[in-house]
Order: C-alpha cells, then structure tokens, then sequence
C-alpha cells in the first residue's frame, strides 16, 4: 500500500467506528413508547392491568404465576425512555423478622441473578427488578427477560419471603 493512501484509509475507519456512538433516543425505530410497549405486553398472551395512565408516568402489570407464587411484575418506561422496568413488590422488608441479615443475603443474591437485583424502596418495600434496554426490542426478547426476573423470584423465595 502506497503511504499517500494512508491517511484516507485511516480516516474512513476512525469515522465508520464512531457511527454506533451517534444513537439518540428519539429514533423511532430504536426504543417504543409506552402505548407500544403496552401492545407488545399484551400481544404476547398477558393479561395487562393499568396500575397508571398518566403520560409519561405510564405503567402496567400483569400477574406470572410460577409454581405456588403468583408473582406480580410492574412494567414501566424509565423517566429518560432508555430503559423499561420490570419490577415485583415482594412485601415489606421491616415486617419481616432478620433486620440486617436478611439484607446482606439479598445483596449477596444479586451477584447470582444478575442483572436482575433485590432493592428496598424508599416505602420499605422489597423489591425485585430487572432494567431492559429500549433500543430494537422484540417481543422475544421482552417475554425471555419476564420470565428471567419471575423466575429469579422463586430461586431466590428463601432471601425475600417471611419463613413459615
């Protein structure tokens, strides 16, 4: 290769490698709405619950049931619409008895289910979620990760769930 053609050649790949870095979260064709979201939910056999219909505040549920546990998952578009929530209210952590073990155990379970992931809310409420990523999501996809937060609910029932 002749070095007068060097620096085109190295232009032409600096430029080409930073294309994926111009995303923006308002292509159309990359990341849903909250109506779209909600269609896919439902198009894939759910039975959906409006939990809130404020714009922008738009969040459904529909109930998985796993085994002995009906397990209810919360689906919502993060505030910047990068993310959607998948997240399961799995009691109040302060009426449960093991104070501070009980969260040690849970932070320790994240490391297994990740990137699912235990978190208590500023209700006192256990929580479980996993964040997907809105660019190009399919149907597929979206039905492989509810099944993968429900799932890490059940796996995980010994951590979160008031002993018998």
């Amino acid at each position: 290769m002749k070095k007068s053609h060097l620096p085109t050649l190295v232009g032409l790949v600096t430029a080409t490698s930073l294309l994926p870095l111009a995303w923006s979260p308002q292509e159309p064709d990359r990341d849903m709405t909250a109506a779209q979201l909600k269609e896919m939910v439902v198009n894939l056999g759910y039975e959906v619950t409006d939990i809130n219909k404020e714009a922008g505040k738009e969040k459904v549920s529909t109930k998985i049931n796993k085994g002995a546990l009906d397990i209810p998952v919360g689906i919502e578009m993060s505030p910047s619409k990068r993310f959607i929530w998948l997240t399961v209210n799995l009691g109040d952590f302060d009426a449960l008895p093991q104070g501070p073990d009980r969260a040690v155990r849970m932070l320790k379970a994240n490391t297994k289910m990740q990137p699912s992931q235990f978190y208590i809310s500023d209700s006192g409420k256990i929580m479980m979620a996993l964040a997907v990523d809105n660019r190009a999501l399919t149907p597929s996809a979206l039905r492989f990760r509810i099944e993968k937060v429900t799932q890490d609910v059940v796996d995980t029932k010994e951590t979160w769930q008031k002993p018998k």
